[in-house]
């Protein structure tokens, strides 16, 4: 590689790349130096000779990729001594001298920079946790990684701290450092911060706790019981993800290629997946899902060939970009690479610019070819036939992880209507702005695809059922509160149903969940649409009520029973004191309700419903949730009741409920 094709910012990268891996590089002569102790025996040992040209060969692929071309033409010369030479022939050429003159180019190169590369802040992360060993570990991981670490033992602290210095994450312990009513401030704080990233800690992984830290803007969520190493190795991945555009697997046997790989890709947006053993290569490429592989010729074990024959006979992967690095450009060679199913080849040693620029190319006329044939034109959401390979390998992934995987179908309510009153413009208004909420509301590992019409599938990978139907009505939620305006002076709201299935409980196949989602979907209908639906809720018929709300005021009341309604529980209202006394106090009640809400009623209709709830012989007793105005003073026989006041954030209510009617 002419040092004149480097930039300056290349250049810095390789020297440190270089720096890092010269020991490796002269490790590689050991194998040499062995063959040339043992000789003149050795010229005709063919195993000697074999690992001698074996390491000859990684040499002059690599040596080239750091500038020193004439390194990489003394190691060609041994290797095709090693060979094709006689043993004569060896012996007359002077291998020691060849190699002790290797030996002296490796130790003396430098891969040379104009001027110093400008330093590189170190990523820092700071971590709010008020009292376990857990901060002096991750400060040790981390520094070991390059990074830095302080850390405040509260929110304020931290928000004192954040005026002063600038972090790249931040690791929040949720049962140590966030009280039930800070998750705003935590919030606040990251938000006043971009881009900050957030890693949520907890102690027990409840969904009470996942929504916690969605509230607070978690990037990232793990349990407490996990080491400081892992711990630090999520902190590098979200900032991977932060400023990653592409994804490459790379696959060498010779790390000093990979790391070579890694720092030159890597400054043009595109994360680099190294793998050294080719015998794990099909489970790093499920679990690293690339935009591109990068396959080295000769490796042991299995080689690329072999790797880009399996590839092309899979129906999930053989459409992906594959190019092929190898020293040998003989004809044979590279006929052999594009007959196996190569889209592209470069030659080692690698110069910077072509190889960056092909990979570029490649990932970009990839990309755009996936777009035009992998996605709705109308709602820039997968198709059906894209959704389904990667909804298809994430359960692989999960079955394999023993990670569970949520499906959802969402079907518009009453969309006929729409394009019949307000015309086909409107309807495809609806599902552009269904197409771009569900894009922003989901992950970039969630699977967000549209079926037809105006059915779409969702898919969250490591996501439970629970937790799948809330993330759901939070974009039902935000469907409903926005007004389309087809033409002046017309406005309407649509809204949607859907159903939820969970792999591997409900099933372990796409078929199998999808029927289940559709027939969860098909109840959620029934029951008049704007709901969602899991496998386990009841139908309408058979339904017992599960919370009662006793309310005079439909303002309060009926935006509170769609709140639960939508997540598939059984309501009922009352709204007459005196109905609901008898229904769920009196002898014959049957009351199943495990949680009654009860708002300010007229006189001491309250106290008194309170009182007999309390006396009912149903065990366990239910809940009772008090709505209660700001500034109410709430009468002493009404101590002891959940009090929630008005108005109420939706997020807190439903992990309440949720913990209640979970035991």
């Amino acid at each position: 590689m002419s040092q004149a094709n480097l930039t300056q910012q290349t250049k810095a990268m390789l020297a440190a790349v270089w720096a890092k891996n010269r020991e490796l590089l002269l490790h590689r002569l050991d194998s040499l130096d062995a063959f040339c102790r043992a000789l003149p025996g050795a010229a005709s040992d063919r195993t000697l000779r074999s690992e001698g040209a074996a390491d000859a060969h990684k040499l002059a692929g690599s040596l080239g990729m750091f500038g020193l071309s004439e390194g990489t033409t003394l190691a060609r010369d041994i290797e095709h001594k090693l060979n094709d030479g006689t043993a004569e022939g060896l012996l007359a050429d002077d291998i020691p001298a060849l190699v002790a003159r290797l030996r002296t180019l490796i130790e003396q190169y430098q891969v040379l920079a104009e001027a110093p590369p400008p330093p590189q802040r170190r990523h820092r992360v700071l971590m709010i946790e008020d009292g376990s060993g857990l901060p002096q570990q991750i400060h040790a991981t981390a520094a070991k990684r390059g990074m830095e670490a302080a850390v405040a033992p509260h929110v304020d602290a931290a928000r004192a701290l954040l005026k002063k210095e600038s972090f790249d994450i931040v690791i929040l312990d949720l049962g140590r450092s966030v009280a039930d009513d800070e998750a705003e401030k935590v919030r606040e704080l990251v938000l006043s911060h971009p881009p900050m990233q957030v890693l949520a800690l907890t102690s027990v992984d409840s969904f009470e706790d996942r929504v916690t830290a969605a509230q607070v803007g978690a990037h990232g969520f793990l349990p407490k019981t996990v080491s400081a190493a892992e711990i630090v190795d999520t902190c590098e991945h979200l900032l991977d993800l932060q400023t990653a555009e592409f994804k490459v697997l790379a696959v060498d046997d010779d790390a000093a290629v990979l790391a070579a790989l890694k720092a030159l890709l890597g400054q043009h947006s595109i994360r680099v997946t190294t793998l050294s053993d080719p015998r794990l290569f099909w489970n790093v490429l499920q679990d690293s899902m690339p935009d591109l592989v990068i396959l080295d010729l000769e490796m042991p074990n299995f080689s690329g060939l072999e790797l880009c024959r399996a590839i092309r006979n899979d129906a999930q992967w053989n459409r992906i970009p594959l190019i092929f690095m190898s020293a040998g450009n003989d004809p044979q060679t590279i006929t052999g690479i594009f007959s196996a199913g190569a889209d592209d080849f470069v030659a080692k040693p690698l110069i910077a610019i072509e190889l960056t620029t092909r990979v570029r190319n490649r990932l970009e006329r990839d990309r755009l070819y996936r777009t035009l044939s992998d996605y709705d034109q109308l709602t820039n959401v997968r198709n059906r036939r894209s959704s389904n390979v990667v909804i298809a390998n994430y359960l692989r992934l999960a079955e394999r992880h023993g990670l569970p995987v949520s499906l959802v179908i969402i079907d518009l309510d009453k969309f006929k209507r729409v394009n019949d009153t307000y015309g086909h413009q409107a309807g495809d208004d609806v599902l552009q702005h269904l197409g771009g909420l569900l894009r922003q509301s989901f992950r970039s590992e969630d699977v967000v695809a549209r079926w037809g019409g105006e059915e779409f599938v969702v898919a969250m990978f490591a996501m439970r059922r629970a937790d799948a139907i809330e993330r759901m009505a939070e974009v039902l939620e935000q469907l409903e509160n926005h007004e389309f305006e087809p033409t002046a002076g017309t406005r309407f709201r649509v809204s949607f149903s859907a159903g939820v299935a969970e792999f591997p409980v409900d099933g372990k196949d796409l078929h199998t969940l999808y029927r289940l989602s559709d027939e969860a979907l098909y109840r959620a209908k029934e029951a008049g649409g704007r709901r969602i639906y899991s496998t386990s809720t009841a139908p309408v018929a058979r339904a017992q009520t599960e919370i009662a709300i006793v309310s005079t005021n439909v303002a309060v009341s009926a935006p509170l029973r769609h709140l639960l309604e939508m997540r598939g529980y059984s309501v009922e209202l009352y709204q007459n004191p005196r109905n609901a006394v008898h229904e769920l106090t009196g002898e014959s009640s049957g009351m199943t309700a495990r949680i009654v809400v009860l708002d300010e009623l007229p006189g001491h209709a309250t106290v008194d419903l309170a009182a007999q709830l309390r006396d009912v012989s149903m065990e366990p007793k239910p809940t009772i949730f008090l709505l209660t105005s700001p500034g109410t003073p709430v009468d002493p026989a009404l101590d002891g009741l959940e009090r929630i006041e008005k108005p109420y954030k939706p997020s807190w209510l439903m992990q309440r409920v949720r913990k209640i009617l979970a035991h």
